[in-house]
């Protein structure tokens, strides 16, 4: 790795973690050279294989991108112990002194500074800890995440788990506005905490945001966190009933009737096509089994989504309940992946069916927006990367609407990139790639160049838009996500000339 590319690692680990600009200007030679030390020394791991897009109808063959900087592992409390006590003798005078909230603020940050030019792993866990501290003692949320965000891009810590501990010391003390800030906070961990099916996490979260919501009285709260813990039981008697399925499958594997029911149980309730489809494929409805054949038949050889989606619908139609809904809206899922490849009256009844399939919404499994998701990296970014729908801090529009929960990039000759390690379970990404308008900006500053989209799961391109070459142009994608575990979203253009490229509202469905 050369040194031009490790400090634009760096740069873009300490940009990641909030750190104030003065951690970044102090901190980043030492760590830098750290990080070559340790990544010189460490053991390099065997690539693991890139799997097959589930879906190939447009795959291709992609190069893996480069792993991010890897990460330091907590050190020991036998080293952290004298390292704090370390801390304490030299800033003795500054504890002393901070007797009100407003000067342990001041200390917690002269300590994190401090951690920005301490190379010793140890001593700079113990100086980010006691800003963590100093910080929830103060009442101060923005100064603990502060450190909570750059102790997590370090080290080997997951920054939710140090969240909850630094809410529930906030929370202590904390007056009605702070309360409800808090609240909302651990509702959001507690959503991310479900969707990676860490359900003690989020149950402690919902506990703490139900507590902060009664005190205050906010009953929007309390609603969402009892809406979130029904979910939590919903998951918890779905994958009960999941069990019983796969353990007669494990005993009768061949046999015809116990593979429908496995097969439309998988497909049809739990939105498990990949393991559905070939068990449907084996079972002892022949009109099931032959629609089912197809799609298996179409992922192999790169068949029409179309023919597919249309078979699918044609059986739908015969049916009635909820294994009707499932397929219908699978069928729109499948048209959904090449409909802006779709022109005249074939793309207009694609679009009819697809808006019918929408009624059976009740059907499609739950969804977490990326934006909730903490990135895996950030590469190659012209810009600021964002992800609440802003530009350079301002709303833009695309199609005249603001995408609140959008990933804002500049697309450039390089690809800027976004990877996400995906959540167990994720099914599918679905969503619209398109060209947003800034605020101020006349609707005819069109790119310079046209910027094309692409998705890549697990190293492979399972997903790429046409060009788009005017403001306002969309592209809208459905890609499977069985049995993956990364993704990466990238995107193109030969100018950064007016190359405004936004990923509007992406979801992740599980």
């Amino acid at each position: 790795m050369n040194a031009v590319v490790r400090r634009a690692l760096a740069v873009g680990l300490l940009a990641a973690a909030c750190v104030p600009t003065a951690f970044a200007q102090q901190g980043l030679d030492v760590l830098l050279e750290q990080a070559e030390k340790e990544e010189a020394a460490a053991p390099r791991p065997a690539p693991t294989p890139a799997a097959a897009p589930a879906l190939p109808f447009e795959a291709e063959a992609a190069a893996p991108r480069p792993l991010p900087v890897r990460r330091l592992p907590v050190p020991l409390t036998d080293a952290v112990k004298p390292a704090l006590a370390q801390v304490k003798d030299i800033f003795g005078d500054d504890y002393v002194a901070a007797t009100t909230p407003e000067k342990k603020v001041l200390l917690a940050r002269r300590l994190l500074v401090q951690a920005g030019s301490t190379p010793n792993a140890a001593e700079r866990w113990a100086l980010l800890t006691e800003a963590m501290r100093l910080a929830a003692d103060a009442g101060s949320m923005e100064v603990a995440f502060e450190a909570i965000d750059t102790s997590a891009a370090l080290y080997e810590v997951d920054a939710d788990d140090l969240r909850i501990d630094a809410i529930t010391k906030l929370g202590a003390k904390a007056r009605p506005q702070l309360l409800d800030e808090l609240a909302r906070t651990a509702v959001g961990i507690a959503k991310k905490a479900t969707a990676v099916g860490d359900v003690q996490l989020a149950q402690k979260a919902l506990a703490l945001a139900s507590g902060f919501a009664r005190k205050t009285k906010n009953i929007a709260t309390v609603a969402e966190v009892s809406r979130i813990q029904q979910s939590i039981r919903d998951d918890a008697k779905a994958a009960k009933e999941r069990a019983v399925v796969m353990e007669k499958l494990a005993a009768n594997p061949d046999d015809p009737e116990v593979c429908l029911d496995a097969g439309k149980y998988l497909c049809f309730k739990a939105d498990d096509w990949a393991k559905g489809l070939p068990l449907l494929a084996k079972g002892s409805d022949a009109e099931l089994a032959k629609v089912a054949a197809l799609e298996l038949a179409a992922r192999r050889t790169a068949g029409s989504p179309v023919t597919v989606g249309d078979a699918w619908w044609e059986w739908a139609e015969k049916e009635r309940g909820a294994d009707k809904a499932a397929a219908l809206v699978h069928a729109a899922e499948v048209y959904g992946s090449v409909l802006s490849k779709m022109q005249g009256l074939d793309r207009a009844r694609l679009e009819k069916r697809i808006k019918q399939a929408s009624g059976q919404g009740e059907n499609r499994g739950k969804r977490i927006a990326l934006a909730d998701l903490k990135e895996e990296s950030v590469n190659s970014m012209a810009f600021p990367f964002a992800k609440d729908g802003t530009f350079q801090g301002k709303p833009y529009t695309c199609r005249g609407e603001k995408w609140p929960r959008a990933l804002t990039v500049m697309a450039h000759e390089k690809g800027p990139s976004i990877i996400y390690k995906l959540p167990p379970g994720s099914k599918r990404l679905v969503g619209l790639a398109g060209v947003f308008l800034p605020e101020g900006v006349g609707p005819n500053n069109h790119p310079q160049t046209p910027i094309t989209f692409e998705i890549m799961v697990d190293g492979h391109t399972a997903w790429k838009s046409e060009p788009l070459s005017r403001s306002n142009d969309v592209a809208e994608f459905a890609v499977d996500l069985y049995g993956a575990t990364t993704i990466e979203l990238r995107s193109f253009s030969k100018s950064l000339s007016s190359a405004w490229s936004a990923w509007l509202n992406p979801e992740i469905v599980y």
